[in-house]
């Protein structure tokens, strides 16, 4: 699975399942606004829309433990794909500074790992986390008075 195989499949499972919605509308999206707003190298620069990968496959603590309370596990991305990029490029931060074409182009996930990765990004996983998030929002909206 090349780079923009990967990516993506990241933006439709972070579109589907709902994740960056939660994160615009829950905590606006902090861990991207700082760098999209501010880094004369951000992805908006560089690779556009579709995000930079790095930056799609991480995500915070909290969405991490809630992804492994549902039994998805989503530290399996991250690893794969930070792995990856590490065995390519090493520069000290890898989440603000583009991925140089040179690197894009050499960039695969082996294959002994692309069928858990499309695993755990599954439609499946997706609506599941769809679902726990609605939840999670419609109660957060019921407490606070609001419906």
């Amino acid at each position: 699975m090349n780079y923009e195989e990967i990516r993506e499949l990241l933006n439709i499972f972070l579109n589907e399942s709902g994740i960056r919605q939660y994160c615009v509308e829950r905590c606006g999206a902090k861990c991207c606004t700082g760098c999209y707003d501010h880094n004369e190298l951000s992805c908006k620069y560089y690779e556009g829309e579709e995000g930079r990968l790095t930056c799609l496959a991480s995500l915070c603590d909290k969405l991490c433990d809630m992804l492994n309370d549902l039994g998805i596990q989503y530290s399996f991305v991250k690893i794969t794909v930070f792995r990856t990029v590490r065995y390519h490029w090493r520069p000290r931060d890898i989440f603000h500074h583009p991925l140089p074409d040179e690197v894009k182009k050499v960039f695969e996930i082996e294959n002994i790992y692309v069928d858990e990765l499309r695993d755990v990004l599954s439609d499946g996983n997706a609506y599941k986390i769809r679902q726990h998030l609605n939840r999670e929002m419609k109660n957060d909206y019921l407490s606070a008075g609001k419906i």
